[in-house]
């Protein structure tokens, strides 16, 4: 975990948690963002039909986690989701930066996915339907939008769930308005 930045080890004090600020969560958010949408370009360009059958498979798992009412496995497969985009790359140093990064997600998404409710899985899992649809339909710009969506709307909710973090709402909220993919 240590390698990872989720804990902090201070010598003679202890091992902590990492702590999310502001500008930490804002910096994953962009860099999310960036990285996973031109995963989902050049995996459409190089591996499209790979790509489809990959994640509709997942699709298919996430489906009967929702229907089990187990969120652990949809968080998991929810990440596996994600990665598709970035695997089809076949750019090893995209693949490792987000591997860098992608145990800060997953902490984030944990948290959403354990203390949201079925209707938020179900909003997240019909996202990711409608992703999959407009790459098999060709549509790749319209994917896109919908992916770059689809993690604002999963950062909102991260503001709504974490009272007891000090994130700076305003100042993410402009920046997020002059900021385009």
């Amino acid at each position: 975990m240590k390698s990872e930045d989720l804990v902090i080890s201070y010598p003679k004090k202890g091992t902590f948690v990492f702590e999310l600020s502001s500008e930490l969560f804002f910096d994953i958010f962009e860099t999310r963002r960036i990285f996973e949408t031109y995963g989902l370009r050049t995996s459409h360009k190089l591996n499209r039909n790979t790509l489809i059958v990959e994640e509709e498979e997942i699709l298919e798992k996430m489906d009967y986690s929702i229907n089990e009412k187990d969120y652990l496995s949809y968080a998991k497969l929810d990440s596996k989701f994600h990665e598709c985009f970035i695997l089809g790359t076949e750019n090893d140093v995209h693949i490792k930066l987000y591997r860098n990064l992608e145990p800060k997600i997953a902490t984030i998404r944990n948290t959403i996915n354990l203390n949201l409710s079925e209707f938020n899985t179900k909003e997240s899992f019909n996202m990711h339907k409608n992703i999959i649809k407009c790459i098999k339909s060709e549509n790749i710009e319209k994917s896109i939008d919908l992916l770059d969506n689809h993690i604002s709307v999963w950062y909102d909710k991260v503001f709504k769930l974490t009272s007891n973090m000090k994130l700076d709402l305003k100042t993410f909220k402009n920046r997020l308005s002059t900021y385009r993919i």
